[in-house]
């Protein structure tokens, strides 16, 4: 498994960019060559200001994969360009876990 944690604030709350992260989730979700591959997960913190996005993937395949997308390249770009502190890219490694996973 490929583990990575996205990290960045905005200038300001933005319901626009949560949409168009809602769209990229929803592209990944119907594409069905990353169907059961890409996981990807967006959560904010609750004033809104800063993001954690967490992806998961089977392998580096499907990352590379991912990458080739259509949607990819506009996605990344964007968020950069949102982003007022970051995007600070982190790749993960498990230790450990519960039995239970939400």
């Amino acid at each position: 498994m490929v583990y990575s944690l996205i990290r960045y604030s905005l200038s300001e709350p933005s319901e626009e960019w949560e949409r168009e992260v809602l769209a990229f989730i929803r592209a990944i979700n119907c594409d069905a060559s990353l169907r059961g591959r890409v996981s990807y997960r967006c959560l904010k913190e609750t004033d809104g200001g800063a993001f954690c996005h967490l992806a998961a993937a089977v392998d580096d395949m499907a990352v590379e994969d991912l990458k080739q997308k259509p949607f990819f390249k506009p996605y990344s770009t964007r968020l950069r360009a949102v982003a007022k502190a970051g995007p600070h890219f982190t790749k993960l490694q498990v230790v450990d876990g519960t039995e239970f996973q939400l």
